[in-house]
């Protein structure tokens, strides 16, 4: 603020803190000067003037707490008004001292109140930002729609900015980096905040530099180079996964499939080299590598393309990884098909870019397709949320607003730049609330220099721009993306890729990577619960299509075509020439590691062209560990020989598959041992024989247990019974045993035993006799340790490891070692015969590290071992050449327990198995036949024991002939007095024991039984031979009674016709029940003609209905109603009944005629008149007494079954039966009825639940309707 006095000839300044005076000396000027007066002759009038830059700031001048006591003054001694902008008041003299008294209040005031305005400055109406683009790019177009979108859905929501705006220039670097550079230092002269963009990593590089200096963050979404780092750029700000975890991605893909090099097929630029490092990094992790890098220049053409191939098609790996950009990408694959690198064999993994142009340009044509075949890519992974799938949805409107033409699809480009112009509202949001402000500051590095027309002066300093960079870090939001925040390191928070497999006419997802878990095949959000799990075994991808159409993993690499054969080092050896050597006078080698070689090379499924080259001067047996090291050194590609597989040789090699095993042994002198008297225990152990005794014991008393019961043989006195088993035991060495087995469990325990004591057998006898006939040899040196502690000199071979280990690792003084190099020193050396191995190791062929070809020789030698090629090569070498070892053989010739110790399990569990078999039969049998042995005399533990203990030695055949049959039944018991009247009723379950079986068919007055051993009543003597039959009787008189009772109630005696015809060859009663009188006489005819065929006819006739059957009958009857009653009782809606239902006059019509035609008149208004009519029917004519009771059976309807809820309980009579409740339960032939009934009775009995089925009224009735209908036709 600055005062000028015209009047007092002075000026007044007045200073303080720029940042507590901003908001009055930024807004307007006053100035005090002499105003000419309108008045002639009148001294002109002071007046002030006040410069106006903001006119509301009156109303905030005339807020300050002093003027509202003072402005009524003030107003009465000034006059002023407004032109434009200025505030003119006429100050009188007299009132000056008044008006400087003011200012200085206002001025006080304003500074005590700097606190509450100076903290949240006003935030502006609008903040610049900008966003560089290459709108001539797929990328640049859609994402483009993105920002604009972004930026339209920012505006208008006043919650997120406070009600700023944000105003985005846009600019096109047209895909030039020098365009770039240049529009970016044109945004530096606009006050941006903040730059979007750019799409290019080679200008993100440049363009970082100049916002650096000038502090003004830059976000990129498209710029994945991963040397922009925070750490050389910190204003650059990646909102998309970097180029590092997708190649970490590409790298778990090559690891998983076990490929250990690859090619990579690149842009060579910023984007394009840079990427490709960090896959080296990756692959380098996993014991990988690139084999080759194919670079291409960024303006590349297709011939440029062609000539790259051809040299990727001479190499060894067959796995193209492809970084570059979308359009050089297509023109790669276009081309690597013309050259026919796209069959089968190859794979192709591409960058992002590939699934840009999937997305965004929809289906791809016919011979683009056909390129990309079984090709791999990578899309960023963006998790399904509700934002994404509502932007998704908007966008094909974005894009048609827009104006966009060609490809438009969406990609994940699209989302990121619409998350990116969120998360930099976000953050100028939460600057502005932590009290920033939008200003620039000039460089004073750039006002002095003389730019020229360059216009460097202009760019500012963003004051606030380390602020907002601090804030777009701490923004932690929720975008279409998915959850959106920085790690520490500044990269985006779990980055995820899709892994997608190009096949046919689109393409599909096999799986997922992520920074947390791997690989995948489920989505990585679904994983962060869990702790993170990256072991191979849970890296997983679905099934992929690859190029030609194989679902087959490539094997990844072949030999390379370039024309260059192997050069395979060979050791020349002086000694031991079997295993390798050099034909003399050639260039060629033979021997066994040689034949070995060769073979496995032909099995390869591919050409290896070779060359074998001599190492040593032959001699002297050349070092194997300095030949291995010419192969670190280049010399050679391979080595192949009798070379050992050490730890010191694997560090710098790989081996294949060893394809033969090797070792050191001491080889020391023997002397002869003879055999001696007791060499006949020396097959076995001394634990084998205790086993193989007592086995023996267990075996005969398990046989013995088995036969018991059933075997004479094993039975008896228990002294026989011990010496049996004894004898049982050991006469199965010899299978001469007299006693026959004779149960199943027996036999089957005997045959496994039997196969156990024949390999012992013929194992002793095999060791037995190798003791007798073979020489012994022994040694004072038993092994390694009674070596290193003798002083006696040592011999070694001479170019082995066996040197060095011997000093290194045994200790042994390198003056006791003797280089032995030919046969002959080694028999100078010895007298005769080898000792043991102390350590073991194999021979293999050494390849350079990670080379894929000794994976592929390891394969084909296990080929030749599983064949038998292998040793066929070895026997064709080496037989005949080895030594036996004296302490292999001792330990051969005494067998072990372990040696047998699979078929003495074997019998063991046999054994086990059938004792465990045997008892539960022998306890289900013993609460068969002694159900009631808890509840008898026995009441001590003891003596239960000792009757259970006395069955198991009971015989098998006498328990089974004493208790024959055991039923369990359903029991209906009444009590009765001797006129038959009822006292009570129950229903129980019962068991039936029985080893009587009577017969109810013979003779007259007479009851025949069988296999009682007790005799039968005779005839009508009355001579009572047993209690039974006097029951019998008991029971049969109470029949009568109970039969009267039933009669004088009404029941009927009817009558129907039953045929019998006995045959004698056939064994067999035929009954046949005459249904009419109509069919009696084609009845007979067609039992003639059946009898006709037959050798002799016993016996025919009419069937005799006796009084044995009528006692039955009767109480049958008495026990159906019962039942009747019983579930009508339980189950008054869902019961199965019978009735009878009355016959009407009509239907009885033809039955009195024919009773009229003899004068007989018949009451049928009731069942008794009915009843009493018949009986007085009986006179002197039987047989028409017997008709005519036949001919009123046919006249009257036949009983049906019911549904106790269908009819009303009047409705129940059983009219033939003067029963008012009837029903089936002891049927002898079984009936469905009975079966139905008996569960039934069972659910009221509450012995199980009643079936669902019988509870269903309506199905029950249809039960019974189809009951009914078979009467009918039976």
């Amino acid at each position: 603020m600055r005062f000028e006095n015209q009047i007092l000839g002075k000026e007044l300044n007045f200073s303080k803190d720029p940042k507590s005076l901003r908001m009055y000396l930024t807004s307007f000027r006053l100035h005090l000067f002499a105003l000419p007066s309108c008045f002639s002759g009148e001294e002109p009038k002071p007046h002030l003037t006040i410069q106006l830059i903001f006119p509301s700031l009156l109303l905030l001048v005339l807020s300050f707490p002093p003027l509202p006591w003072c402005f009524d003054v003030l107003l009465c001694k000034l006059g002023c008004y407004f032109e434009g902008s200025r505030l003119h008041i006429f100050v009188p003299k007299f009132t000056m001292k008044l008006f400087w008294t003011l200012v200085l209040i206002v001025l006080y005031n304003g500074y005590s109140s700097e606190g509450v305005n100076s903290t949240h400055p006003a935030r502006p109406k609008v903040v610049n930002i900008g966003c560089m683009l290459s709108f001539n790019s797929v990328v640049g177009k859609i994402t483009k729609v993105a920002v604009e979108a972004a930026v339209e859905d920012i505006n208008s929501n006043p919650d997120v900015l406070g009600g700023t705006k944000l105003n985005m220039i846009t600019l096109d670097s047209n895909s030039s980096g020098f365009l770039g550079i240049v529009e970016a230092i044109r945004f530096m002269e606009t006050d941006t905040v903040a730059i979007v963009g750019p799409q290019s990593s080679v200008i993100a590089h440049v363009v970082s530099n100049i916002a650096n200096e000038l502090q003004v963050p830059l976000l990129s979404f498209a710029a994945t180079d991963p040397t922009l780092s925070s750490l050389q750029y910190p204003y650059f700000v990646r909102t998309s996964p970097s180029d590092m975890f997708q190649m970490a991605a590409i790298a778990g893909m090559i690891n998983h499939f076990e490929w250990r090099e690859v090619i990579a097929i690149y842009i060579d630029d910023d984007f394009g080299r840079n990427g490709i490092a960090a896959l080296a990094d990756q692959l380098a992790k996993r014991r990988c590598s690139i084999s080759y890098k194919a670079a291409m220049k960024p303006e590349a053409t297709l011939d440029d393309a062609r000539d790259v191939l051809v040299q990727v098609a001479l190499r060894e790996s067959r796995i193209m990884v492809v970084h570059t950009y979308p359009s050089k990408g297509l023109e790669i694959f276009s081309m690597a098909r013309y050259l026919g690198m796209t069959d089968n064999g190859y794979v192709w993994i591409a960058t992002h870019w590939l699934s840009t142009i999937l997305d965004t340009a929809g289906p791809l044509p016919p011979d683009k397709k056909e390129n990309l075949e079984g090709a791999i890519t990578l899309r960023i992974h963006t998790p399904r949320s509700e934002l994404k799938q509502k932007f998704v949805s908007r966008w094909s409107n974005l894009t048609r607003e827009a104006g966009v033409t060609g490809p438009s699809g969406m990609s994940t480009y699209a989302l990121y730049a619409y998350d990116t112009l969120w998360l930099l509202a976000h953050a100028i949001n939460e600057f502005f609330n932590q009290g920033g402000n939008v200003s620039f500051s000039k460089d004073p590095r750039l006002t002095e220099q003389n730019s020229g027309s360059l216009n460097l002066d202009s760019m500012s300093i963003f004051n606030g721009g380390k602020l907002l960079l601090d804030n777009i870090f701490k923004v932690n939001m929720t975008g279409v993306t998915g959850p959106y925040s920085f790690s520490p390191d500044k990269n985006l928070f779990r980055p995820a890729f899709e892994v997608i497999n190009v096949v046919g006419t689109g393409f599909r997802k096999v799986g997922y990577w992520s920074e947390y878990s791997g690989l995948s095949i489920v989505p990585p959000e679904t994983l962060y619960s869990k702790p993170p799990n990256r072991s191979s075994s849970n890296q997983q991808l679905h099934s992929i299509i690859w190029p030609g159409q194989t679902a087959e993993k490539p094997r990844g690499w072949v030999f390379p075509n370039n024309g260059r054969q192997l050069k395979i080092g060979v050791p020349n050896r002086a000694s031991f020439r079997e295993f390798v050597g050099k034909i003399p006078g050639t260039d060629s080698f033979r021997g066994y590691c040689i034949e070995v070689f060769t073979t496995a090379i032909d099995l390869l499924p591919y050409a290896v062209p070779y060359k074998l080259i001599a190492f040593g001067d032959g001699h002297n047996n050349p070092d194997d560990t300095e030949l291995v090291h010419l192969i670190t050194a280049g010399v050679f590609d391979a080595a192949i020989g009798d070379i050992a597989i050490t730890t010191n040789r694997t560090k710098m090699v790989d081996f294949t598959q060893p394809y033969i095993e090797c070792g050191l042994v001491v080889v020391a002198p023997v002397k002869q041992q003879n055999s001696n008297a007791w060499a006949f225990l020396r097959p076995f152990t001394p634990r084998m024989w205790c086993v193989t005794g007592v086995f023996f014991l267990i075996v005969g008393t398990v046989i013995w247990i088995l036969e018991h019961r059933l075997n004479d043989d094993f039975r008896g006195p228990p002294s026989k019974q011990i010496v049996t088993v004894l004898w049982f035991s050991f006469s199965t060495l010899f299978t001469a045993h007299r006693e026959n087995t004779v149960s199943t469990l027996g036999r089957i325990v005997l045959l496994i035993w039997l196969f156990v004591v024949l390999i012992i057998n013929s194992s002793y006898t095999a060791s037995l006799t190798s003791i007798l006939t073979v020489q012994k040899l022994s040694s004072p040196i038993t092994g390694i340790e009674s070596l290193v502690n003798t002083k006696e000199p040592i011999g070694y071979q001479l170019g082995s490891f066996a040197r060095n280990y011997l000093i290194q690792e045994l200790r042994i003084d390198e003056s006791r070692l003797v280089p032995l190099n030919l046969p002959e020193d080694y028999a100078k050396a010895l007298k005769d015969g080898p000792s043991h191995e102390f350590t073991k190791n194999g021979w293999g062929f050494a390849f350079p590290r990670d080379s894929p070809l000794a994976i592929d020789m390891s394969t084909a030698i296990l080929k030749l071992s599983e064949n038998g090629e292998l040793q066929r090569i070895h026997d064709k070498w080496l037989s005949g050449i080895a030594c036996t070892s004296q302490n292999t053989k001792l330990e051969v010739d005494r067998l072990q327990l372990k040696s047998f110790s699979g078929l003495f399990f074997i019998c063991g569990l046999a054994c086990f198995l059938a004792l465990l078999i045997y008892f539960v039969m022998i306890a289900c049998q013993y609460c068969q036949y002694h159900p009631n042995s808890e509840s008898s005399g026995e009441s001590s533990r003891s003596g239960r024991l000792q009757t259970f203990f006395s069955f198991v030695d009971e015989k098998e055949e006498s328990v089974r002939s004493r208790s024959k049959r055991r039923q369990l039944e359903v029991t209906s018991v009444r009590s009765v007095d001797q006129d038959a009247s009822i006292n009570g009723s129950r229903i129980d379950r019962s068991e039936i024991y029985s080893n009587r079986v009577a017969s109810v068919c013979g003779p007259a007055w007479s009851l025949r039984w069988s296999d009682c051993g007790i005799g039968f009543l005779d005839g009508p003597t009355g001579r009572l031979v047993d209690p039974i039959t006097s029951d019998l009787r008991n029971l049969n008189g109470l029949a009568k009674i109970m039969r009267q009772i039933r009669i004088d109630r009404g029941a009927l005696t009817l009558a129907s016709a039953e045929v019998k015809f006995q045959i004698d060859t056939k064994l067999m009663t035929l009954f046949i029940s005459v249904p009419s009188w109509s069919k009696l006489f084609e009845l007979f005819l067609g039992a003639y003609l059946f009898l006709k065929d037959v050798d002799t006819c016993i016996e025919k006739g009419m069937y005799q209905i006796r009084e044995a059957n009528q006692m039955v009958e009767e109480f049958m009857l008495a026990a159906n109603v019962a039942v009747a009653e019983k579930i009508l009782k339980h189950f008054p809606l869902c019961s199965l009944l019978r009735r009878h239902p009355s016959p009407t006059k009509e239907m009885l019509e033809p039955l009195l005629r024919t009773a009229e035609s003899i004068g007989l008149s018949l009451d049928v208004t009731s069942s008794k008149s009915l009843a009493d009519s018949l009986n007085r029917a009986v006179g002197n004519d039987p047989y028409f007494n017997k008709l005519i009771r036949i001919l009123a059976t046919r006249c009257m309807t036949q009983a049906v079954y019911f549904c106790s809820g269908d009819l009303s309980p009047p409705e129940y009579l059983h009219y033939g039966l003067a029963s008012p409740l009837y029903t089936h339960f002891t049927s002898p032939i079984r009936r469905y009825a009975d079966v139905i009934v008996h569960r039934l009775l069972a659910a009221s009995l509450g012995i199980y639940k009643l079936p669902g089925v019988f509870q269903d009224r309506p199905k029950l009735t249809s039960i019974s309707d189809s009951m009914v209908l078979k009467d009918l036709y039976t």
